[in-house]
């Protein structure tokens, strides 16, 4: 025999509890372990225990099993705040509890047998109730269990290891069968019990103002703050309105009276069931659908019933109904048959007559339409047999006595007129009456018996004729009635079916519709405020890196201002150096086509710098442009005249023409010589371009930048509508407000200089360097590929040549390391060259000193310094002072022969490896104060561990000695965690003695176990443990004062005493179960905390998810902005090579046209003249005197020619030389206009350019004009 599981291990528990408290034993039985209940059909009543072996096995086997076969589900009209009710009524609830109860006093008797016999071989270990919700909340936390878990349960069990996993294995089994048993169609999933905090918050929200609702708007809200799903408070709304429905209808009726449910015999002789019913109220139809059901399709019935998981004796389902009184019944009757479908104003006047609601209405006329719908011709109205396994009638009392009453009246039959009013009046079908009327006339036959028979033989043979005739005929008459009627039902009937077919279906779009249209909002919500969310941290962080930037560097950050200055000095140089070739083309004697080619030489360098210029632009960062524009490009000319400023500043650029073709790329600040020669020419310098804006347009933008609102693209948006400006003009506004900041904080500072703006080095923020540094080091590659540069350079934002510089510096930093290990070089020796620049210093170099001087080791360690020159440079910086004179430069430069740049590199390389020297025996001393406080350190904690080793052993055996004393069982012992520490404990003590309240709250445990090291679990272990102790101290004194109370009674012989003792009885274990009814509540609260944090960690974790997900998507899409940039310039490419290939073939077409024409002009040349030599030779010496003076003549003629056309040729030229002065004005004028516009540097270098192509396509057409004119003076010549 096996024992109930399930619900049977709450009858195992009980067994020591009287019978009567089984009532409150079922109420609160786990949702999970309701469902396996037993049925009140498969129960032994207590009057008759010796039934048939069926019921006795059924009793045995286990609850899950029977649980299939049930008839109770869950009431459609319950809470969903985790109350569950009976659907049968109050009798059947009270029979099954009586059953119950029996139940468990029979399963109680046979395990005492078996404990007395010995225990059989299947019996089960009954376990108390702590220990089973011990189990059972370990088994809900963790499904698997870690050996160091077991070991736990162990300790608070007190039970083996086999022992607690057959315990989970059943449990696991019982949790699988409630799964496999449970798959009814409409059985609702076990609603999850809501905390006495989420009950009340809901109520609250639900009658606030008398509205009794909650807007589907506030639900969002409501279910963020209590941690539930939107779902489940929609639930908890239609549950809560059922309810005061519910409560609304029971107080309507008055009187209730129950019928019994005994068999009774009929007047037709048939034995049926009454049904239960209120007096008062109509009963429906067996066939009609119960109130808030939906209806089934044709066949669904079958379907169900003759299901074996549903109904094991294929029987149907108990259905839970509501009845109205007869007078709903009328006045909803009626109305129903006025019209089929109700307007606002008649669905009022129904509720003020009825008393109900607009849903019960429409429910109760759903329901009439499907009785009607149900029985066709086609359908007749399945058998009862069939449908509830037993014989008894469709048809209500009040049918079945008006149908026998028309029968006797109609003198034992109903004619069909009668008929058809009787289905009408009680709402059924004519052949439904049809049938009853044959069934009963069958009945009387049987009555009448022998009697019957008897007449009829007696009656003569014509008789029996007419009435076989008369019968004949009306069977005709009814079946031809029965066709007519039947037709126009089924027309009727399926018009009706398609029309409820077509509602159901734009029901459920309209549903479907808005449920998409919800979770479209909610998405758009939830995104929103994520993207304002990211917005907002991004520009925190890029504050914060602001921040942090000004305060690191204390230099200023180049600004756009001084850009453009630069670049429009260069275009004034530009335009200067066109007229100074000018000029000296004019003084020389060369011909037109060598001015215009050494012209178009000029300009074809001018357009080579703006290129290279244009692209260093595209690849470096803001900060880096003034390096590229302090580049100088020198040319000499044959003649060695100087065509530019010849001591150009340091940011400008001069041009000189010399006789090698080579270019020289360097410094503008120390270059070569040759510029100390050329100071006596011309100097002129380029002047910064200001635009100067208005008091309102400055306010506004001082707020902006004051409240830190010119970041983002939407802020210059802003800006830009305000002020009127470009959003370009904005920016370079803002970085020179930041630069006048620094500046301010900058000359703050005392014996500091001012900044070198033009050697300003690239900055890093902490958060750059660290992301790079990440990445170089990671997985020790100690490199970072080309693919990954880009978007390491999107993420910090920089670019990616910094981020290539950076790798370098790095990269040599590592190398030098390494070499100093092995080599260290003398500091005096080094040599530095005069090429190199001191700009090519990253910010690493300079930061880190001990990177930049070995940096310097390995480019210059080859060259060293004479003696002297170490003992004279030693000498001089002996002071060590930061700042020294002109003179006393200039004189160590005499002395020495070395340039300034040397001597400074010199003097900051030596400073360097100084402070190096420091950094590193400092770094020494510190590592050996750090090793002799880590020994020290080390001792105590041993010395410290030896300690508490011994009062741990000290206490061991204490505790061993009272656990002998007091007969402590063993298994509370076995197994326990180290004790804690003396501090640990003192100040648990002071914490549960603080105010003398004699325990720590849930709230201060876990501060508590934060400060001390420990577990949570830990503390509320040993406040129990405190707790059980002073319980037992409390014992001991009770038990003391009882002992005296004895000797007391014994000497006096009082009654009394006994009387008290009693009470004291009585009242110390009523303490006793306070006390575990607040444990329990404690370790409730404690799981629903702990449900709390697993959730709020997968909801961090989702969102962690999408944001990577977002991050992700955008790098994405920024990539393929940049390859589509990368296409178009290609494209752009592409086409520009296109045009200048058609350009070249168009020139070289026209040059082999001109040299044909030539071919062809020099052939008839030579024809005319063999024609000429051929008359001479005809005509003899006549002819050639003759020819002689019209030769002289010709010749005279080709004089005249070419001196017209040496003036023509003057003309032109200097009409070209004027041309020239034009277009020099021309670029002057261009210059000018691009002043008082504000552009930036990549603009203006386009726009420089374009005037630059302008001017070598007008030298290209005057080379074409030249030539063709000279090709004429020679054809002449």
């Amino acid at each position: 025999m096996k024992k109930a599981e399930g619900a049977g291990t709450i009858a195992m528990k009980s067994t020591d509890r009287n019978p009567e408290k089984i009532d409150h034993l079922v109420t609160n039985v786990d949702p999970y372990m309701r469902t396996a209940m037993p049925p009140a059909t498969d129960t032994i009543s207590p009057e008759e225990p010796n039934k048939s072996s069926t019921t006795q096995e059924e009793t045995t086997e286990p609850m899950d099993q029977s649980s299939d076969a049930t008839k109770r589900t869950e009431d459609p009209n319950a809470d969903s705040d985790g109350e569950f009710e009976f659907n049968s009524d109050v009798d059947d609830t009270e029979n099954t509890m009586d059953d119950m109860r029996w139940k468990i006093k029979r399963n109680k008797g046979l395990r005492e047998r078996r404990e007395s016999n010995g225990g059989s071989r299947g019996s089960k270990p009954s376990y108390t109730d702590k220990i089973t919700d011990i189990l059972e909340s370990a088994y809900v936390d963790n499904r698997m269990l870690s050996p160091e878990d077991i070991k736990l349960l162990e300790e608070a069990t007190g039970l083996t290891r086999d022992k607690i996993k057959l315990w989970r294995q059943n449990r696991r089994r019982r949790e699988q069968r409630r799964y496999d048993s449970a798959k009814l169609p409409r059985s609702r999933k076990p609603a999850t019990l809501l905390s006495d905090e989420q009950r009340e918050r809901l109520e609250g929200e639900y009658y606030r103002e008398g509205r009794c609702y909650i807007p589907p708007e506030e639900r969002e809200f409501l279910a963020k703050e209590l941690g539930l799903k939107h779902r489940k408070i929609t639930d908890w709304v239609a549950a809560r309105k059922r309810k005061d429905r519910r409560q609304q209808e029971e107080g309507k009726v008055e009187e209730v009276k129950k019928r019994t449910s005994t068999d009774e015999r009929g007047e037709d002789g048939r034995f049926r069931t009454r049904q239960k019913k209120v007096e008062g109220e109509e009963e429906e139809e067996g066939d009609s659908v119960p109130e808030g059901e939906d209806v089934m399709e044709d066949g669904e019935e079958e379907e169900f019933n003759s299901d074996p998981e549903f109904n094991e004796k294929g029987g149907q389902r108990k259905i839970n109904r509501h009845y109205f009184s007869e007078d709903i019944t009328d006045i909803l009757e009626k109305a129903y048959v006025e019209s089929e479908e109700l307007t606002e104003e008649e669905m009022k006047e129904l509720q003020r007559s009825t008393g109900l609601k607009r849903e019960q209405i429409r429910r109760w006329r759903r329901n009439r339409k499907s009785r009607e719908q149900k029985i066709t011709p086609q359908k007749p109205p399945t058998p009862l047999t069939f449908l509830h396994g037993s014989r008894q009638s469709t048809l209500t009392r009040e049918q079945w006595e008006r149908l026998s009453e028309a029968f006797r009246e109609g003198g034992e039959d109903i004619s069909t007129e009668e008929r058809k009013s009787l289905a009408e009046e009680l709402g059924i079908t004519h052949r439904r009456v049809t049938y009853w009327v044959a069934s009963r006339k069958k009945q009387a036959r049987k009555m009448e018996g022998g009697t019957r028979k008897e007449e009829d033989k007696g009656e003569g043979e014509l008789v029996r004729s007419l009435r076989k005739r008369k019968g004949a005929e009306r069977k005709e008459e009814e079946r031809s009635e029965d066709e007519e009627t039947d037709e126009d039902e089924e027309v009727r009937q399926s018009k009706e079916i398609e029309r409820l077919r077509e509602e159901r279906r734009k029901r459920q779009r309209k549903e479907e519709r808005r449920e998409k249209a919800m979770e479209e909002r909610r998405e758009k919500a939830i995104e929103e405020s994520r993207e304002k969310a990211m917005e907002e941290s991004r520009e925190k962080a890029m504050e914060e890196n602001r921040e942090k930037a000004m305060e690191e560097k204390g230099e200023p950050v180049e600004d756009q201002a001084g850009k453009r200055e630069k670049t429009m000095g260069r275009m004034v140089m530009m335009s200067e150096n066109i007229i100074q070739q000018v000029n000296m083309l004019r003084m020389t004697s060369m011909d037109d086509g060598e001015q215009i080619e050494m012209q178009m030489k000029v300009l074809e360098q001018q357009i080579e710098i703006q290129r290279k210029i244009m692209e260093q632009m595209r690849h470096t960062a803001p900060a880096e442009i003034n390096k590229l524009c302090g580049t100088s490009f020198n040319r000499t000319s044959k003649l060695g005249l100087p065509m530019t400023d010849p001591e150009p500043d340091g940011d400008e650029v001069y041009v000189s023409i010399e006789t090698d073709d080579e270019y020289e790329i360097g410094s503008d600040l120390d270059d070569n010589e040759d510029a100390n020669d050329l100071k006596e020419d011309s100097k002129r310098k380029a002047y910064a371009n200001r635009t100067f804006f208005s008091e309102e347009v400055v306010g506004i933008l001082e707020k902006a930048f004051q409240q830190r609102l010119i970041q983002s693209v939407e802020h210059f948006v802003d800006l830009q509508q305000s002020t009127g400006l470009t959003r370009v003009q904005i920016r370079q506004w803002r970085n020179h407000r930041k630069r006048r900041d620094i500046n301010k904080i900058a000359d703050k500072k005392e014996g500091e200089p001012p900044p070198n703006r033009s050697h300003a080095n690239p900055t890093y923020t902490d958060h750059q360097r660290q992301r790079m540094t990440e990445e170089y080091e990671k997985e020790g590659r100690n490199y970072i590929p080309s693919v990954e540069r880009e978007t390491l350079a999107r993420e910090i934002g920089l670019t990616q040549k910094k981020v290539t510089d950076w790798i370098s510096t790095r990269r040599r930093r590592d190398r030098n390391k390494e070499k100093r290990e092995n080599i260290v070089k003398p500091p005096n020796n080094e040599a530095f060259d005069d090429s190199d620049n001191s700009d090519d210093a990253n910010e690493d170099d300079m930061m880190d000193d001990s990177s930049g001087a070995s940096q310097k080791e390995q480019r210059y360690g080859s060259r060293f310094f004479s003696e002297d020159i170490i003992k004279a440079l030693e000498s001089m910086y002996s002071d060590e002072r930061e700042i020294y004179t002109e003179e006393e430069v200039q004189s160590l430069m005499q002395m020495t022969g070395l340039q300034r740049k040397q001597i400074t590199k010199w003097r900051y390389y030596t400073r360097t490896r100084r402070e190096q020297t420091r950094d590193q025996i400092m770094k020494d001393l510190k590592e050996q104060k750090e090793q002799k406080e880590q020994k020290e350190q080390k001792e105590q904690k041993e010395q410290k561990e030896q300690k508490e080793q011994k009062e741990q052993k000290e206490q061991k055996e204490q505790k061993e000695q009272k656990e002998q004393k007091e007969n402590i069982s063993p298994l509370r012992t076995s197994g326990k965690r180290p004790e804690l520490s003396e501090e640990q404990k003192r100040r648990l003590k002071e914490e549960y003695e603080l105010d003398g309240r004699g325990d720590i709250p849930t709230e201060e445990r876990k501060d508590l176990a934060d400060q001390l090291g420990i577990t949570r679990k830990r503390v509320t272990n040993w406040v129990a443990a405190r707790r059980s102790k002073d319980r037992d101290l409390l014992k001991r004194e009770e038990l003391d004062k009882c002992a005296e109370v004895k000797r007391r009674e014994e000497g006096e012989g009082g009654v009394r005493q006994t009387r008290k003792r009693k009470e004291m009885d009585v009242e110390e274990k009523r303490r006793e179960e306070e006390r575990r009814e607040e444990g329990e509540e404690e370790e409730k609260r404690e799981k629903e905390k702990r449900g709390k944090e697993k959730r709020e960690r997968k909801e961090k974790e989702k969102k962690e998810k999408e944001e990577k997900e977002k991050k992700e998507r955008e790098k994405e899409e920024m990539r393929e902005k940049e390859n589509k940039e990368k296409e178009q310039n290609r494209e752009k490419e592409e086409r520009r090579e296109e045009e200048k290939g058609e350009k070249e073939e168009k020139g070289e077409k026209e040059k082999g046209e001109k040299e044909e024409r030539k071919e062809e002009e020099t052939r008839g040349e030579r024809e005319v003249r063999v024609e000429e030599r051929r008359e001479e030779e005809r005509n003899g010496e006549e002819p050639n005197t003759i020819r002689s003076e019209e030769g002289g003549k010709q010749d005279k003629r080709k004089r005249q020619k070419t001196i017209e056309t040496d003036a023509g040729f003057s003309e032109r030229r200097e009409k070209t030389m004027g041309r020239m002065v034009l277009m020099s004005e021309n670029i002057m004028q261009q210059v000018n206009m691009l002043r008082m516009t504000s552009m930036d540097d990549g603009e203006q270098i386009e726009m420089q350019m374009k005037v630059l192509e302008q001017q070598i396509e007008i030298q290209r057409k005057i080379m074409e004009q030249m030539r063709r004119d000279e090709e004429e003076r020679n054809r002449l010549r």
